[in-house]
């Protein structure tokens, strides 16, 4: 098993594909053992082709499968082989300093589960800048309940508790959290930054019509149908047809890992 297995995510990202890679390269420059998979949800654009010239290994959804950020997550973890996995999403860039950070804090305490840090929000024009590494960062760390989709997991956490759903168009980290948390593990936020995020702002115009337009206001309401309060509902919970139980102690959710159109690396 390598050190540090790495999921992406990807969906017609080719404007941003190769500075988010070569921003985990040059992150994982000095860990000797480790893996990169990008798990793309069927792009239409370049994003693949460009992917293909890095040190990656790359897994094509097909598009009639479930395309949902969960579900490239969920059958990234399965393919990959690491005693911590780190998360990210083809609209980000690893920010310098925090992967070592992370790490760290993974090794020096067995009860944290999940370690994640500061998100820089940028529009998306900012894409088109370089050196845009601007925010500072400390050693502090505090508990808190959630993460968002950038993140580093200890795997067996991840298999003790069933990993993401990949049914959920979103929320799958707040409903993993919620999982996590109730095995008695625990999230830690280091206040560094973790990513620069290039997105829409939820609150303008072209940012709800994309969520929307995603399913991810029908993932949220989904989520907090499932999880009323802090409530857990794990194993044997099927209250209607085609919800699929978390099998907590055996990893999984029995997605179709078959139904991945296959890759290179």
């Amino acid at each position: 098993m390598k050190d540090l297995a790495i999921v992406l995510i990807t969906k017609n990202q080719a404007w941003n594909i190769e500075r988010l890679i070569e921003s985990l390269l040059r992150a994982t420059a000095r860990v000797a053992s480790k893996q990169i998979w990008l798990v793309d949800s069927a792009s239409t654009d370049q994003t693949v082709e460009l992917a293909k010239t890095y040190p990656v290994n790359i897994l094509r959804l097909r598009p009639e499968t479930v395309l949902t950020p969960a579900a490239g997550r969920y059958i990234g973890y399965k393919r990959s082989r690491g005693r911590y996995t780190l998360f990210v999403d083809g609209d980000m860039e690893l920010y310098p300093g925090w992967l070592e950070r992370a790490l760290r804090v993974m090794e020096e305490d067995s009860t944290v589960a999940v370690v994640t840090g500061n998100v820089i929000d940028l529009p998306m024009p900012a894409a088109g800048f370089r050196d845009t590494f601007r925010a500072i960062g400390t050693d502090e760390a505090i508990e808190v309940p959630r993460c968002g989709g950038a993140a580093l997991y200890r795997r067996a956490a991840l298999e003790l508790v069933g990993a993401f759903n990949p049914y959920l168009r979103s929320e799958e980290e707040a409903e993993l959290c919620l999982r996590i948390r109730h095995a008695g593990s625990r999230i830690i936020q280091l206040q560094h930054p973790l990513v620069n995020h290039y997105t829409e702002p939820n609150e303008t115009l072209p940012g709800v019509v994309s969520r929307r337009r995603r399913g991810f206001y029908v993932g949220a309401g989904r989520y907090w149908e499932r999880i009323p309060g802090d409530f857990f509902i794990c194993a044997g919970d099927q209250r209607r047809a085609g919800d699929i139980p978390c099998r907590s102690g055996q990893g999984g959710w029995g997605h179709r890992d078959a139904r991945v159109a296959g890759g290179s690396g």
